[in-house]
């Protein structure tokens, strides 16, 4: 038999107890006393998590990423990225992804992680910089495990696909546990497909290094007529036309020459960090603190279903000797076994190539002359009529062939979770016009200058004829010929469209930076007529100014003019190679204005474009978006 005096004194400890309780929480609401946990560096493509925290900083409290975009690059002559090179998972070259790859000191298989690191605190008032004893036990097996740690800031690892039970209890008391809660990791699995909107084409991650003391000769097609424009800063070497036909550049100025280009993710295939669909999966991570996101880029600069995506194309710039880029569905068919499961989601932009979009935009800014005629009799300019033939002829069969190629490489076969953006329109001067004639942001080559009766033309093809066809395919319409939308109809998303319709190339603004205002001149005469080889190639009181130009600075428009392409890019295409021994080759001076990204969306419509394609990407995957 117990007896009153033993009753009163167990009574009394456990009334001690909860006042000590009380104590503790003494002032606390109860909600003060939980445990906050995240995955760090979560955006797995990322090596090192100073970058992720740096996008994860600059998002907070802001609600957009186009606002984040902007205060990451404001100030900047190179943007965010040029810092970044060389720090992803991805194979030196950038177009497959590492097997393994070395994350903040710890080596990781990039598909199959076996575990996540975890930053995690326990937040009552009073707990910085004090101990607690930490306690995990594992909910499929029972394991147990107790440690000392920091209340605040204990980093672990937890094992892949395992749920804890996490507690914290009071340091010197390991009975009294103070906050619980249950810890698991997911683990989203996503990858990125389509042509130069996919890659972030027009975005070098760092930008081509433009001189302000020599300009650079380019002939003319069929001419003896000749014009100078910016070179690369710290090229040293001959600068001036060949004196004699038939003579080429030396090996020493073509490495002298390569080695000051514009920097890329992927050279072949000008893969961009500021892709939309890149940013698209980081904002995914940024905003889910509980996942990891593993992004694959396969998206290639030129591609068209069939030229690309099904099947390899040539290398947009050479590395290494790479001059063939792998198909895109291979390689995802390939990481999808080395996974050993299907992708969660697929972001997808696609099909203005296989209409002859690049043609159409030939057809716009190409003056009638010798240039005009070059590329009209290669094939490279393209009409409204062509293109319209095209999506019958070419992008609907495509599209459906590529439709069933997808399907075994999402979770369910369930193609609502391929997230089709579609492309912004780029010549809208605002929603009711098309952009006028003008060499304003053309004027780097000589021959160029936008029509302004077939910008209008091809405006209304576009916005009538071409983005409902791609809706229609997206979106498994019966006018397609396309069956069973319950599970083939991809997600469609255009909600960026209207803003595109503010921000076209030939639209400006009075906060655009000072260089485009003052340098790049709306009567097209930015530049002068004769340089001599060793001055400037801008005109007037713009001569020197060439380094000044902000690739990343916030401004009106949203799409890339000729001017932009050559200043941020100033691209020699590789496949050309074989057709123009000499730098200063008409071939040369009129790809480089436009094969570094002309007429495609800046960092900020890649962001406004990300905007658009996260809110429906985190629905999809029940996950949180920006809204």
């Amino acid at each position: 038999m117990v007896g009153p005096r033993r009753t009163v004194t167990r009574l009394s400890a456990r009334l001690a107890g909860l006042a000590m309780l009380g104590f503790l929480g003494a002032g606390l609401p109860a909600a003060a006393q939980t445990i906050e946990w995240h995955v760090i560096n979560r955006f797995r493509l990322f090596t090192e998590r100073a970058d992720f925290e740096r996008h994860a900083q600059a998002a907070a409290g802001r609600s957009s990423i186009l606002e984040t975009e902007r205060a990451l690059s404001a100030g900047s002559r190179e943007g965010w990225a040029a810092a970044m090179l060389g720090r992803t998972c991805l194979k030196a070259g950038g177009n497959e992804i590492a097997g393994t790859c070395r994350r903040d000191g710890v080596q990781e298989s990039y598909l199959t992680p076996a575990s996540f690191p975890l930053r995690l605190t326990f937040v009552p008032a009073g707990s910085a910089g004090s101990a607690c004893r930490w306690i995990f036990r594992d909910l499929a097996t029972g394991v147990r495990e107790e440690l000392q740690g920091p209340c605040q800031g204990l980093e672990r690892r937890i094992a892949a696909g395992r749920r804890l039970a996490v507690s914290v209890a009071e340091a010197t008391n390991p009975r009294l546990i103070l906050a619980t809660t249950d810890v698991a990791v997911r683990h989203v699995l996503m990858a990125g497909l389509g042509d130069s909107i996919a890659s972030g084409e027009g975005n070098p991650d760092r930008p081509v290094r433009l001189s302000s003391a020599r300009a650079m000769c380019f002939d003319r097609f069929f001419s003896n007529r000749e014009y100078w424009r910016p070179s690369r800063e710290g090229y040293a070497l001959r600068t001036a036309c060949p004196a004699n036909p038939g003579e080429v550049s030396t090996d020493e100025e073509r490495r002298a020459w390569g080695a000051r280009a514009a920097r890329w993710t992927s050279p072949a295939c000008h893969r961009s960090l500021y892709s939309y669909q890149m940013r698209a999966a980081l904002a995914l991570a940024i905003r889910n603190p509980d996942s990891a996101v593993t992004f694959v880029t396969l998206g290639c600069t030129g591609a068209t279903i069939e030229d690309g995506i099904l099947k390899s194309r040539k290398a947009r710039e050479f590395y290494n000797g790479l001059t063939i880029v792998q198909s895109q569905i291979s390689l995802i068919d390939r990481y999808v076994l080395d996974a050993g499961r299907p992708f969660d989601a697929v972001l997808l932009t696609i099909g203005a190539n296989d209409i002859g979009f690049s043609g159409l935009v030939a057809d716009i800014m190409l003056q009638p002359g010798k240039e005009r005629e070059i590329f009209e009799a290669a094939g490279l300019v393209t009409s409204v009529r062509q293109a319209e033939r095209a999506i019958t002829r070419m992008l609907r069969p495509h599209f459906e062939t590529l439709r069933r190629r997808l399907a075994p490489v999402i979770a369910g076969r369930d193609l609502g979770n391929v997230i089709y953006t579609i492309y912004g329109n780029p010549a809208r001067r605002d929603a009711t016009r098309a952009c006028p004639g003008s060499r304003h942001g053309f004027d780097v080559h000589p021959g160029f200058g936008v029509d302004g009766a077939k910008a209008a033309d091809a405006v209304r093809f576009v916005d009538t004829t071409f983005f409902p066809a791609l809706k229609d395919l997206a979106r498994c319409a019966p006018s397609t010929g396309c069956i069973n939308p319950e599970s083939r109809a991809m997600s469609f998303v255009d909600r960026h469209q209207g803003a595109f319709a503010e921000h076209g190339f030939c639209t400006t603004g009075s906060d655009d930076p000072d260089f485009d205002r003052q340098c790049f001149r709306t009567d097209g005469r930015s530049f002068a007529t004769a340089p001599p080889p060793e001055t400037s190639a801008l005109a007037g009181a713009c001569a020197g100014r060439e380094g000044e130009f902000r690739p990343y600075a916030s401004r009106q428009r949203w799409v890339r003019t000729a001017n932009d392409s050559y200043f941020a890019a100033m691209t020699y295409p590789d496949e050309f190679r074989r057709l123009a021994g000499d730098l200063h080759d008409p071939i040369w001076g009129a790809t480089s204005a436009v094969y570094g990204g002309a007429i495609h969306p800046t960092a900020e419509g890649h962001a406004a474009m990300t905007d658009a394609a996260l809110a429906e990407l985190a629905q999809r995957l029940g996950m949180k978006g920006w809204q």
